[in-house]
């Protein structure tokens, strides 16, 4: 199943917006965005949220560290816990005609994660097959990783779901990956 239109991809934009800021569990609200292109005004949703990472030292850090520190025990300490800013985008794809997953990270000095770091820290183990790429954000020209929607289609095709929960059933598929989680709460029936 596919979104065949900018106009749908927002009415299923809208009503998945409407449910998940409304469910009580979500810690981090999405927000509405719109932005103008040379044709038409385009929306999408956002969602920004401060996760904290466990970082180990590799060994040239380790090496620096025993030296400045003079004790080689220091070097070896717990696991470092660094804050990452995650910032994460729904975005219709014209040419495929499905959601696009957008995503930037970045330490709180404004430094962008690297793709190692990525796949070390964002990405579960269990999924790093997933086809990450990175490019510019298509309506805001500015680099974004992204979950390639090559197999978005396939994928949504082997689900059931109501119309109107597209972007919820899209999203509990292929926002994990990237710790774009849904509270489990949105899929219990009332």
């Amino acid at each position: 199943m596919s979104l065949s239109t900018q106009t749908e991809f927002e009415e299923r934009l809208l009503s998945f917006y409407n449910d998940v800021n409304a469910c009580a569990l979500e810690p981090t609200k999405w927000s509405w965005e719109t932005t103008a292109t040379l044709f038409s005004k385009q929306s999408y949703l956002k969602k920004t949220a401060f996760v904290l990472l466990e970082t180990r030292l590799n060994e040239a850090e380790a090496d620096e560290t025993v030296e400045e520190d003079q004790d080689p025990a220091s070097a070896y300490a717990l696991p470092a816990q660094q804050t990452v800013q995650l910032e994460h985008h729904i975005v219709y794809s014209t040419s495929y005609q499905v959601p696009v997953l957008y995503f930037r990270a970045f330490y709180l000095d404004g430094t962008p994660l690297s793709q190692d770091e990525i796949y070390q820290s964002i990405v579960p183990k269990s999924q790093q097959d997933v086809a990450l790429s990175q490019s510019d954000h298509p309506l805001l020209g500015t680099p974004y990783w992204y979950i390639h929607p090559c197999q978005t289609r396939t994928a949504m095709e082997t689900v059931q779901f109501e119309k109107q929960d597209y972007i919820k059933t899209w999203l509990s598929i292929f926002g994990p990956p990237v710790q774009c989680q849904l509270p489990l709460a949105m899929f219990l029936k009332s």
